[in-house]
């Protein structure tokens, strides 16, 4: 009867093991998608941040052109809900003069 608790055991260790190494290897692709993605949103906000700096004629770091890019994308959604609920208008207004005020600092 031990036997065949040990061999129940070893087996259970070897799909254990199994396990660990397939979840090992998402771990692995998971961090290897984002750090692609990572990349490409930076690259991206590379681009944007060069083209404020045509625009305003001044050196515009990426971390400046992301809050530009947030204050441009509230005051979009300020106005698409500017007719909605007046709750939602209110947190766009919010969200909106908070992205302002990020962005004079």
């Amino acid at each position: 009867m031990k036997t065949g608790i040990s061999t129940i055991n070893v087996e259970t260790k070897q799909e254990f093991g199994g396990l660990t190494a397939m979840a090992s290897n998402i771990a692995q692709a998971a961090r290897t998608v984002a750090s692609s993605l990572n990349n490409r949103r930076t690259g991206i906000l590379k681009a944007i941040a060069k083209a404020y700096s045509g625009m305003l004629e001044e050196e515009v770091t990426v971390e400046k052109a992301a809050r530009i890019l947030n204050a441009q994308a509230a005051f979009v959604a300020v106005l698409l809900c500017g007719a909605a609920h007046p709750v939602l208008s209110l947190a766009c207004v919010g969200w909106f003069a908070t992205a302002l005020l990020k962005c004079r600092s």
